[in-house]
């Protein structure tokens, strides 16, 4: 399961847009958390920490504790190695970890190319592909020599990425959090093909996942704490999924297995489960254990799970 992490966009937000009221939509049934084999791994900016969660809500313990090897996470995800890369925001790095051990595997990888990553992705093509906020490219990159293989779009029509989503149409989205907009690229060579979303509803935007079904994705803007739901093939506003001012900044999101969706909530300290069909809230993650400013939050299947009991609120 991916997480997109976004990141503090440069410049200041847009006008606030317009209150749009939620509409509802089909989810399905809760599956039965009680069972469910893995955890939670919750990236913590601000001191580098990879917290692991039960389901429930129990703390499980670090799989990197603070300090340790990671400065500044923003995303994450699993490569077809078994390993885990972390995009380190601050380092201008991408960091492999072994997720059953949490030890750091070989050198980071260190390209110019690669300037505060705030989002990285094994889309399938045996690459990995980073958002590189500063620099203001998408590229590929070998995951096992860390060699630059090349851009994954055009950069003369991305600013600052910040989040980035293959469509299952061909396509290649990038949420750009400088321009207040969500480009689409050609998958195949990285042609950029059109804005696809713009207008004063997206105010930094940055995380972005598929719906399930694929008709359609969703956004979380870093300003406002809100999810935003757009039509694939065309950008057409559907619904705001989830307005939460709590939330405030938004970084990575995720799907549970009930289809419930967790954002993680960078100013509010946890990450925040809402069902999708009213918006309303459900639970959080975080509110045990050492999390700070939760950044990036990805399923790691098959990890033991034990720990802490949740308390239900702050």
């Amino acid at each position: 399961m991916l997480a997109v992490a976004s990141v503090v966009p440069v410049g200041s937000a847009p006008a606030a847009p317009p209150a749009v009221p939620a509409r509802p939509a089909p989810v399905p049934p809760p599956a039965d958390r009680s069972t469910r084999t893995g955890a939670w791994l919750i990236a913590s900016a601000d001191d580098g920490a990879l917290l692991r969660y039960a389901d429930d809500g129990r703390y499980l313990g670090p799989l990197t504790a603070a300090g340790s090897s990671i400065d500044d996470p923003r995303s994450m995800a699993l490569g077809p190695d078994g390993m885990l890369y972390v995009a380190d925001w601050a380092a201008d790095a991408i960091v492999r970890v072994d997720p059953s051990t949490g030890q750091v595997a070989g050198s980071p990888i260190r390209l110019d190319a690669v300037r505060h990553p705030a989002q990285v992705l094994f889309p399938g093509d045996g690459a990995l592909w980073v958002a590189s906020q500063v620099a203001g490219r998408v590229v590929r990159v070998d995951p096992a020599s860390g060699r630059l293989l090349g851009d994954a779009v055009d950069p003369a029509h991305v600013v600052q990425p910040a989040g980035v989503l293959l469509d299952g149409r061909g396509h290649l989205l990038v949420s750009d959090a400088r321009a207040h907009r969500v480009r689409r690229f050609a998958a195949e060579d990285g042609a950029w093909i059109d804005d696809l979303v713009a207008g004063n509803l997206l105010s930094a935007p940055g995380a972005m996942l598929l719906v399930p079904g694929g008709e359609s994705f969703i956004v979380a803007n870093w300003y406002g704490g809100r999810v935003l739901e757009f039509r694939v093939g065309d950008g057409a506003f559907v619904r705001v999924v989830v307005d939460d001012p709590k939330m405030a900044h938004a970084g990575g999101m995720a799907w549970d297995d009930g289809g419930r969706l967790l954002v993680a909530g960078w100013a509010s300290g946890d990450v925040r489960r809402y069902d999708p069909a009213t918006g309303d809230f459900v639970d959080a993650l975080g509110r045990v254990g050492p999390l700070g400013s939760p950044s990036a939050v990805l399923w790691l299947p098959g990890s033991p799970v034990t720990g802490n009991a949740e308390p239900p609120s702050r």
